[in-house]
């Protein structure tokens, strides 16, 4: 089945190039601008823009776009293993996104993507994802987050997801699902004022692979920022082996979280350690010299559920 969908992702590649070589659709790259400054950013205004950025992957590391119009992806569907045109280069954005306030809808099948998210994942690329207002639904069966699965070092400002997200593996982030340099040497990955309104559910029989870290905003956070950010919704979870919950983020290994709320009409539930702003704050040897700070958040959400471990700010605290 693997290669069969290797097989499908390269011919879906081959048919963008066709197409776009056509004059089928106007390739963004080819309309003028030539994306080195936000000033000649490209211009993404639909869905075939949108996508073909997504295909393009390091082909356009380092360049600025810019998103001027609503778009709405529903249509690119998927079946068990995701839409292929989902999958071509998931985990490749590289470049610096402005959604000048406008709205992206979706209502997509992930399948077992890996990197399973609006934007992929991305690493060892500095990158900027700002302005954006996402809505809809997200299912999938691999780890997956609302705007950015991955984000290694750069920066999510004024982003906003209002919707649902269904994963049916256990770790998963209302924005980010993992943010900063897991080895904790780069400390240049934030998220800010961006916020979560709806829902996040965690269920099938899916083994623990990824840890069971599922947060508001945050699967889990090395290190890095979360500033300045909101959670208004539930995080519900069946899975025995999603072990952490936080209206924020899930997990905290080191960085910062400063500023946060989460809401009054937040419910919370999971099965063994549940914060209302981080489900557990953990010292391990591989990130024994990260930092840890939570400095003025808030938390109002019900706790629920059968968790061993409950706090109003952090549900475990390992030091």
């Amino acid at each position: 089945q693997e290669g069969n969908l290797d097989m499908k992702r390269k011919i879906l590649a081959l048919m963008l190039v066709m197409l776009y070589a056509s004059g089928a659709w106007g390739a963004y790259y080819d309309e003028g601008n030539n994306g080195d400054s936000w000033e000649t950013a490209y211009i993404i205004d639909s869905a075939e823009d949108f996508l073909l950025m997504r295909t393009r992957g390091t082909a356009d590391a380092g360049k600025y776009f810019k998103l001027t119009a609503d778009i709405n992806l529903s249509s690119k569907n998927a079946g068990a293993y995701g839409d292929d045109e989902w999958v071509v280069n998931a985990d490749r954005f590289c470049g610096y996104f402005d959604g000048q306030n406008h709205t992206i809808t979706l209502d997509v099948n992930y399948g077992y993507i890996s990197g399973g998210a609006l934007f992929g994942s991305t690493r060892l690329h500095f990158i900027i994802i700002k302005n954006l207002n996402v809505k809809g639904n997200i299912v999938s069966r691999n780890p997956a987050a609302g705007i950015i699965n991955y984000l290694y070092t750069g920066s999510i400002e004024n982003c906003n997801f209002t919707g649902n997200i269904e994963n049916h593996s256990d770790t998963t982030g209302g924005i980010v699902r993992l943010l900063g340099d897991s080895d904790g040497i780069i400390d240049k990955a934030i998220v800010q004022n961006c916020s979560f309104m709806g829902s996040i559910k965690i269920s099938g029989a899916m083994v623990d692979y990824y840890g069971g870290y599922n947060g508001g905003i945050v699967g889990s956070i090395y290190n890095g920022t979360i500033k300045n950010c909101t959670f208004d919704g539930t995080i519900t979870t069946s899975i025995a082996t999603s072990k952490y919950v936080g209206g924020i983020s899930g997990m905290m290994y080191g960085g910062t979280i400063e500023d946060c709320d989460v809401l009054s009409d937040s419910e919370l539930f999971a099965n063994t350690y549940i914060g209302g702003i981080v489900g557990g704050v953990v010292t391990d040897k591989e990130h024994a010299t990260n930092k840890r700070y939570i400095n003025s958040c808030v938390a109002y959400a019900s706790l629920n559920g059968n968790a061993e471990y409950k706090g109003g700010i952090a549900g475990f605290v390992n030091t």
